[in-house]
């Protein structure tokens, strides 16, 4: 596939806004938590006396499965924040995120209350995780493709103090202290102005 016009190489991303303005809300967390709750298999017991078991069809959930639902969830959480409330010290996002990508996001997030503002989400922001490799028997990379056409507005008078287009190439690492999983980088690889499709997989 030929290179995508105006690509930009960074070696690491600094702020949460410089990666998640070109981001958006998880919308791939319930296909990651599974099915809905309205096939559960049972009997009636006013009409039968035997009890039917049916064998579970459920596939194991795979470290891969927990970090993308784990990363999609903080960027659920992150623009909850940033769209109402930037509270740097919100239990989701120390729950989800450790240092050093979680002292950057509380930085990031302090600031914007400290300038009361808030960012107005796109309709055209996303994220879609390309793929995804376990590197380690406690670490998972995934590969994200983030767009976004975000702004931020000072609360005040509701103003807009930036927006624009963009999408991004990041590498976020989910890893685990053996009872959950949290990200601990987002670093973007690439960006392009406006949006585009980011390289075919």
């Amino acid at each position: 596939m030929a290179p995508m016009p105006n690509a930009r190489r960074h070696p690491r991303a600094r702020r949460l806004l410089a990666l998640l303005a070109a981001g958006g809300l998880a919308v791939a967390m319930a296909a990651a938590c599974g099915g809905g709750g309205d096939d559960e298999a049972g009997t009636d017991p006013t009409t039968s006396d035997e009890a039917t078991t049916t064998p579970s069809t459920t596939a194991p959930v795979t470290p891969e499965d927990e970090a993308k639902a784990v990363y999609l969830e903080l960027v659920d959480v992150v623009y909850g924040l940033l769209t109402t409330n930037p509270d740097p010290n919100d239990a989701d996002l120390i729950r989800l995120a450790v240092d050093p990508v979680l002292g950057n996001f509380q930085d990031s997030l302090a600031t914007m209350q400290a300038e009361n503002q808030i960012v107005e989400r796109g309709d055209q922001t996303r994220q879609e995780v390309l793929s995804s490799s376990i590197d380690g028997p406690q670490r998972v990379v995934l590969e994200v493709c983030s767009r976004g056409n975000d702004r931020r507005l000072d609360r005040d008078d509701n103003s807009v103090v930036s927006e624009g287009a963009s999408t991004r190439v990041l590498e976020a690492v989910v890893i685990s202290n053996g009872q959950n999983w949290q990200v601990s980088e987002v670093n973007s690889q690439q960006a392009f102005d406006g949006l585009v499709e980011c390289p075919a997989h």
